[in-house]
């Protein structure tokens, strides 16, 4: 869950326009080759420790014969943590080129427990076929409704970032359909505004 929950905080952050369920983007702001990295911190008190890192990639791909775009977001501790609490994870999505989700999986291990999930959206069928697995629970196939434009988590980040940033006011509920592990929620997030923040480095981010 260590990367699931900063997938999470990361489109939360990102999210300050409505989906309704309308999954055509507004403009598309990213492209194949792009690569964003950050450093995952652990902190207890006064005590800051670098645990891990994370990063997102995208790439321009084929599937089903026509084009689309290819999502990856991959976490890891650092090898000297391991021992501790190891992370590897990894997350992928395949969206269409107007970011309809297509095809997603997600392989996580942490701290001795693995999850899997794979997701093959049926738009035309109204489907999602979902195999999912965890150290706890047998592999399974299930055969969920798809209500409206259904998002996985990964798609759900890209297609934040193609929307306005200023057609919401503070407090303004905006709501999304996810597909997490082998249920499909209606979930909303509210928007608290814009923050200028001053991160330790001494950076600022408006």
């Amino acid at each position: 869950m260590v990367l699931l929950r900063f997938l999470f905080i990361f489109f939360i952050i990102l999210s300050v326009n409505s989906f309704g369920q309308d999954c055509s983007p507004r403009s598309i702001n990213f492209k194949s080759g792009e690569k964003i990295t950050y450093r995952a911190v652990y902190n207890w008190g006064f005590i800051w420790v670098n645990a891990g890192d994370v990063e997102f990639l995208v790439y321009d791909t084929i599937y089903m014969g026509k084009p689309a775009f290819h999502f990856k977001s991959q976490g890891w501790s650092l090898k000297q943590y391991d021992w501790f609490f190891k992370v590897r994870d990894r997350f992928e999505s395949i969206v269409s080129t107007s970011l309809q989700p297509l095809w997603f999986e997600r392989d996580t291990y942490e701290g001795g427990f693995m999850v899997y999930n794979r997701y093959d959206f049926n738009p035309s069928a109204k489907n999602l076929v979902v195999a999912s697995q965890t150290s706890d629970r047998p592999f399974k196939v299930d055969t969920l409704a798809l209500k409206g434009c259904t998002f996985d988590v990964l798609s759900a980040i890209y297609f934040c970032r193609t929307l306005n940033f200023d057609l919401y006011k503070k407090g303004d509920r905006i709501p999304l359909t996810m597909a997490i592990d082998n249920e499909v929620f209606d979930l909303y997030i509210r928007y608290l505004g814009r923050e200028r923040l001053l991160t330790r480095d001494g950076k600022v981010y408006n």
